[in-house]
């Protein structure tokens, strides 16, 4: 009983003690006026200050990040500074449908949050000056009747997904930006793009799926992966001295590229460069390559010209299949080729191979059904499976002493095909060499004749 009533006591006494304080007047915290420095409501968000354009938050370094546009002008320009602060960046400042019909991004800006633009359905025109910002992602997405953009003369950078989906057909990139981010003019409707030499690299997808671009002037050092992807009426590319590397897939599906001159300095044209470029009829390298990456012209059905220059040391695999070539000289400069090179040049009818290669890889001649003679350097020392297999009309071939190893197939269907002089101290001779070949007559391995053997399949260890 007195334990309970001691409980009772200190429950009462803790109830005093909190009308007390609630009994205490409000303006005790009123008597020293603050000024509104922090606010939040349901449309603007949280903020540290404001003036009658923007909320903004103030970084540890007294730089402002604008939170949100609150005016109602339809000219908005971005200050440099506010209230005494340097603007150096900005989120989402527009509410949905808000009636804006240009925008001015000053020079101070160094970061762009993503969507900053958000479905501004009347924005026209955009006076971009910031000298070097990053951006999150799409800047202007939803923003389709932007058909003005005008990029100030400090700039150095345009920002990856910058003008991304706008509705712009021209553009001039002044003389001081030296990089154009990944994905900056995609998707636009610009119909031609003088890139001043300047500009020391284009990233990835940076003018990709412009339809309508029919033309593109540039010198840039490094042009990354599908730069000018789906450029489905590209008919003129000026590739200019100062190039280095062509990166994957850089044009590919140009539909409408018919020619295209590489200057002295490219050392590496990327895997499917120019993958499905079907009209492109002719390729002119410079000097300087190293590299032909894979897949680099597969499926130019109408590519019957390349020039491969001396000093080039590796070709890729699939780099030619499926073109039109009609005849290649190799230079002797290249020590690695990869499988299937020239797999469904159905028009090849010569080729040159280089003096270093030391195997003639898989699939590297499959389908070139007019080739008619081949000479494999003694520096040779494998046949790949089905190398040759489907040239219709080679009729002879001489295999040197060097090569070690043939694989399956490595002549089947080869029905023009009547004598072939093999190694006699092959090492493997494999099963289904010689299918298809209904009119081989001689096989000759070393001082040995019998081809019935040979067709059976001949080992000699």
């Amino acid at each position: 009983m007195k334990r309970a009533k001691s409980i009772i006591g200190i429950l009462l006494s803790v109830l005093m003690i909190l009308n007390a304080l609630f009994a205490l007047p409000c303006t005790v915290f009123a008597e020293e006026e603050m000024p509104e420095l922090k606010g939040e409501d349901s449309f603007v968000g949280e903020y540290d200050a404001k003036n009658e354009d923007f909320t903004y938050n103030i970084g540890s370094d007294s730089t402002a990040y604008i939170v949100r546009y609150i005016g109602d002008k339809k000219d908005v320009v971005i200050p440099s500074e506010i209230d005494g602060h340097t603007v150096t960046s900005f989120s989402s400042l527009f509410l949905y449908g808000l009636d804006v019909n240009s925008v001015t991004i000053s020079e101070t800006i160094t970061h762009i949050e993503r969507a900053s633009f958000n479905n501004l359905n009347n924005l026209t025109a955009l006076y971009y000056n910031a000298v070097s910002a990053s951006a999150d992602g799409q800047v202007f997405s939803g923003c389709g009747n932007v058909t003005k953009i005008v990029i100030g003369d400090k700039v150095k950078k345009i920002p990856k997904w910058a003008f991304d989906s706008t509705a712009i057909t021209e553009i001039e990139i002044p003389e001081n930006v030296e990089e154009i981010g990944d994905f900056a003019f995609s998707y636009t409707g610009l119909k031609s793009v003088n890139i001043p030499d300047s500009v020391k690299s284009i990233g990835v997808h940076a003018f990709g799926f412009c339809k309508d671009l029919e033309s593109v002037s540039t010198s840039a050092s490094e042009i990354d992966s599908r730069a000018f992807y789906y450029c489905e009426k590209l008919k003129k590319a000026e590739l200019k001295k100062g190039i280095k590397n062509l990166g994957d897939g850089v044009f590919s599906e140009c539909k409408s590229l018919k020619s295209i001159k590489l200057p002295d300095g490219v050392e590496t044209i990327g895997k499917n460069a120019f993958d499905s470029c079907e009209v492109l009829e002719n390729v002119k390298i410079g000097d300087g390559l190293k590299t032909i990456g894979d897949s680099a012209f597969i499926y130019c059905g109408n590519l019957n010209s390349v020039n491969i220059p001396d000093g080039t040391e590796k070709i890729g695999i699939s780099a030619f299949w499926c073109t039109g070539v009609k005849s290649v000289l190799l230079p002797d400069s290249i020590t690695e080729m990869g499988t299937s090179v020239f797999c469904g040049c159905t028009e090849l009818e010569e080729i040159k191979l280089p003096e270093k290669i030391k195997e003639i890889p898989f699939g590297m001649f499959t389908e070139c059904y007019k080739l008619k003679k081949i000479d494999i350097p003694e520096t040779v020392e494998k046949i790949g499976v089905s190398a040759f297999s489907d040239c219709k009309v080679l009729t002879n071939i001489i295999i040197p002493e060097t090569v070690k190893e043939i694989g399956g197939g490595a002549f089947s269907n080869c029905e023009a095909l009547t004598t072939i002089l093999v190694p006699e101290k092959i090492r493997v001779f494999n099963d289904s060499l010689f299918n298809g070949c209904k009119n081989l007559t001689t096989v000759s391995i070393g001082n040995y004749w019998n081809r019935k053997q040979c067709i059976q399949g001949y080992r000699v260890v």
